[in-house]
């Protein structure tokens, strides 16, 4: 019973973790789409390699992906030490 009771808790805890990360999913396309776009407009445009560093919606976009992907890690590992903990025990 008390197994149950953790199992439970711990569906719940991920459930509302899921819920979190689970929104920021669907703009995660849009914003690697936006930012081929924006390199193939730079490469057809002949921007500057000193302005691609310094043009603010590829800086925004590089951030968005390495936040997401850093976070997306966290709830993996995080996951997977639980249900190894379970499986283990």
């Amino acid at each position: 019973m008390i197994i149950y009771g953790l199992l439970k808790v711990i569906i719940l805890i991920l459930d509302i973790i899921s819920g979190i990360f689970g929104s920021l999913i669907p703009d995660l396309p849009d914003v690697i789409l936006n930012l081929f776009d924006t390199f193939s407009t730079i490469i057809q445009g002949g921007v500057s390699f000193v302005s691609y560093f310094l043009y603010w919606p590829v800086i925004v976009a590089a951030i968005s992906i390495l936040i997401t992907f850093h976070a997306f890690k966290i709830v993996k590992d995080m996951v997977m030490k639980v249900i190894g903990h379970f499986i283990a025990n």
